[in-house]
């Protein structure tokens, strides 16, 4: 009798931190923006983040580059593709229903992470596992990301100094307008997922609020 042998397949470990990039049509930003997450992710983090990557029904060649950082990528990426473009709120949902983290990081498909930032985010992360939202610091650069200009709405000087809120509620209230930039966004994506009432929000463009 002839046996078949089976191959068991190790089963996936869920990463700490799963970066989420919402798009739309930004295939020339969007190149920038997943090589500033896989060309900064070092063997210590391989297996603690991933790159989710909602494509918004786009018409250009967002699929063809995704599917080529696949194939050379250090890290997982997870990509969707609407069938329809579901308006920029219902994306920013997508990317989070996508992704598998802990946490999640928002990240513009026209943004960038700066050199060190994805190992000081898992370091936060780390020594304050009871904390369910951080709100980064954030730098603004020219079209060609070469030198730096004014932030228009930089947050509360309080926040260089790492303060520790009493709760969600809190930091909000202190962190205003820089809450609109979505890449200064980190948070427990479980409670994301429990939150209720979402949907008074949606096509406000601040779903993220």
């Amino acid at each position: 009798m002839k046996v078949e042998k089976r191959k068991i397949l190790k089963k996936r470990k869920n990463p700490l931190l799963s970066i989420c990039i919402p798009t739309y049509n930004r295939e020339k930003f969007l190149d920038e923006a997943i090589g500033s997450v896989v060309n900064k992710i070092t063997k210590n983090y391989k297996s603690e983040v991933e790159l989710c990557i909602s494509d918004n029904a786009s018409t250009d060649a967002t699929d063809k580059l995704v599917k080529r950082w696949k194939r050379n990528s250090c890290i997982n990426i997870v990509y969707h593709k609407n069938l329809k473009n579901l308006g920029v709120d219902r994306n920013f949902l997508k990317v989070i229903d996508i992704a598998n983290g802990k946490y999640c990081w928002f990240l513009g498909s026209d943004d960038v992470i700066e050199k060190e930032g994805i190992k000081k985010v898992i370091e936060k992360i780390k020594e304050n596992h009871e904390i369910d939202l951080f709100i980064l610091t954030q730098s603004n650069y020219d079209f060609h990301l070469k030198n730096k200009i004014p932030d228009s709405y930089p947050l509360p000087k309080k926040f260089n100094t790492n303060i520790k809120f009493r709760n969600s509620f809190e930091a909000i209230s202190h962190a205003g307008y820089a809450l609109g930039f979505i890449s200064v966004l980190v948070f427990n994506r479980e409670k994301w997922l429990k939150i209720k009432g979402d949907n008074k929000f949606i096509g406000s463009g601040y779903i993220q609020r």
